[in-house]
């Protein structure tokens, strides 16, 4: 029901909604499309870039063996950060979805990571570019969230960070920020 009203109001303002799994899948098929060309073409430029791809699969597989099947959060920023840059994000707007998770994670998300060009011009804490002008944060009571976490089938909880113990240590961690 959740899904479907972001969806419906994501549609209805023509925001793009980007989930952390969608964001991650659509950067790995771009990197193993640059990666292929390679084998396609023979140009000096696009074997590099090709090369440059196939190294950032490598590292990624390698990242994601050594983290439990997850992919570092270093990449994750890269990936969101090149899709929060596209014209569709940048022109029409976005919803984030299961990232950032953390405060750290937002941070690194939309720090500022330029240095002024200007020594004396006052350097920003974030970057203007992918900054959301606005910034909805829903609450609700525990109880109310324990309840709904509660009462979710088991096979939609199994394979997941919403079991019981779990999700009341994530939000013990969240009402302590």
């Amino acid at each position: 029901k959740q899904w479907y009203q972001r969806r419906v109001r994501g549609q209805h303002y023509k925001l793009h909604h980007l989930k952390i799994a969608d964001v991650i899948q659509q950067a790995i098929e771009k990197l193993e499309k640059q990666a292929a060309r390679a084998e396609a073409e023979d140009g000096e430029e696009d074997d590099e870039s090709a090369q440059q791809a196939q190294e950032t699969l490598d590292l990624l597989n390698e990242s994601k063996q050594e983290n439990n099947d997850r992919y570092e959060d270093q990449y994750i920023i890269q990936f969101f950060t090149e899709k929060l840059l596209s014209m569709p994000c940048q022109n029409q707007g976005f919803v984030l979805d299961g990232f950032p998770k953390t405060y750290s994670q937002a941070k690194e998300l939309f720090g500022n990571k330029e240095e002024p060009e200007d020594e004396d011009a006052p350097r920003l804490e974030y970057d203007s570019k992918i900054m959301p002008e606005v910034v909805i944060s829903l609450d609700a009571e525990d109880e109310f969230l324990k309840k709904r976490i509660m009462n979710l089938p088991e096979s939609v909880v199994a394979g997941t960070h919403n079991t019981e113990d779990l999700f009341l240590k994530r939000l013990a961690e969240f009402r302590a920020v």
